[in-house]
């Protein structure tokens, strides 16, 4: 059998999907990263990451990439106010004097990725569709809607929430979580929600409603109409809380999603070979633990790690070498699948805190657990109203 370099596709190029591209050119192995977006800046990257010193700050620095995430890192972003319907303010815990959940937006954490790889390395514009094993030897076909099918030796998929390699592994689908996000943002503004770079604030509201609530419910076209009905499912909250809504820019888009979630338990057993997922398709959780980025970057590091013990020996046999990548993707998936299960728990059991008929006591409650915060004087900070609206 031919010795030749394998192939080596990732599908996705998300925070993940980067990090791992980084990882293999670190140590020459080629790789190619296919990407539905047409460019870089074609759509916004969301809001702000905190990345945590065991999971996302060590993945970037196992590839180089933390100095560069230093300087863009807002250590001031973890500061945290906790209010009520009223505007009373019940928790304050001040930005964390040891950095260790600095956060960053999740565009420049992608520009950092996107600039540390070879020209060329993500093909974008590319609509992935399907992968289909080859019944006579080792590897994969990829079809897309828009461009030729590509034949690869080794897939992983960071493809995300919806990922459609995850259906090589398993057939189990996400499920929805009982929450509905509507996101709106603020321009040039310092006090709420959640710092961003480049003087924007982005606002979530958080609702508990069925799955099709989005659809039963479709937001008016005008922003401020718009606005007023997303205020009005808050009857009864202080006006100094709702100017959160009613201050969003009538240029930026509403945008909404239905937060799902894969069972914390969820794992895959596969006769496939030279195939595995990470980050969102692997593991899918909601945002309540802020762990997802953190663990698809630890992922996305240790997957790397198991490629390059794999590929780097001298020139194998190709089945002798998917041998090795096999032996090295098991490895990672049950070291992945044991710290999915106890973030995917906790960040189910932090969703019932936040969104019970008490809230926000349960959250106060949770974090006065472990001690008062360090005292320092009134700082301009995000505001966290949290609560059921009705």
């Amino acid at each position: 059998m031919s010795s030749s370099a394998p192939r080596v596709a990732i599908v996705g190029a998300g925070p993940s999907g980067l990090l791992l591209a980084r990882h293999l050119q670190m140590h020459s192995i080629p790789c190619v990263v296919y990407e539905r977006e047409s460019s870089r800046h074609v759509r916004s990257q969301g809001g702000s990451l905190d990345l945590h010193v065991e999971s996302g700050q060590r993945a970037l620095k196992d590839v180089g990439l933390f100095g560069q995430f230093e300087k863009l890192a807002r250590k001031e972003g973890d500061h945290t106010r906790i209010m009520d319907r009223t505007g009373a303010l019940l928790y304050e815990d001040p930005p964390g004097q040891d950095g260790s959940r600095p956060e960053i937006d999740r565009t420049e954490l992608r520009d950092i990725l996107l600039d540390s790889l070879e020209p060329n390395t993500i093909k974008w514009d590319h609509h992935f569709v399907s992968a289909t094993p080859i019944p006579s030897s080792p590897g994969y076909v990829l079809t897309f809607t828009n461009q030729p099918p590509a034949t690869v030796d080794i897939l992983v998929g960071a493809d995300g929430a919806w990922s459609r390699i995850r259906p090589l592994l398993t057939s189990v689908r996400p499920l929805y979580s009982s929450i509905t996000f509507i996101e709106l943002a603020i321009s040039d503004q310092g006090i709420l929600p959640q710092r961003n770079s480049r003087g924007t604030v982005k606002i979530y509201i958080g609702l508990r409603v069925p799955e099709n609530w989005l659809e039963q419910h479709p937001l008016p076209a005008e922003s401020s109409a718009a606005k007023e009905f997303l205020a009005s499912l808050f009857p009864g909250w202080d006006p100094s809380v709702l100017e959160l809504i009613h201050a969003a820019d009538d240029d930026a888009p509403i945008l909404s999603r239905k937060i799902c979630a894969l069972p914390p338990d969820h794992t895959w057993a596969t006769e496939l070979k030279g195939i595995t997922l990470l980050g969102d398709a692997a593991h899918l959780m909601s945002p309540f633990a802020g762990e997802g980025v953190n663990l698809a970057l630890l992922d996305a590091s240790e997957v790397g790690a198991a490629l390059v013990e794999a590929l780097t020996p001298a020139a194998l046999p190709l089945q002798d070498t998917l041998a090795a990548v096999d032996k090295g993707f098991r490895r990672y998936e049950h070291a992945m699948w044991n710290r999915a299960q106890v973030n995917g728990r906790k960040s189910a059991a932090n969703l019932e805190i936040m969104f019970a008929d008490d809230a926000p006591a349960g959250i106060v409650n949770f974090f006065n657990s472990f001690g008062p915060p360090p005292s320092l004087p009134p700082l301009l900070a995000p505001a966290i109203p949290l609560g059921s609206g009705e």
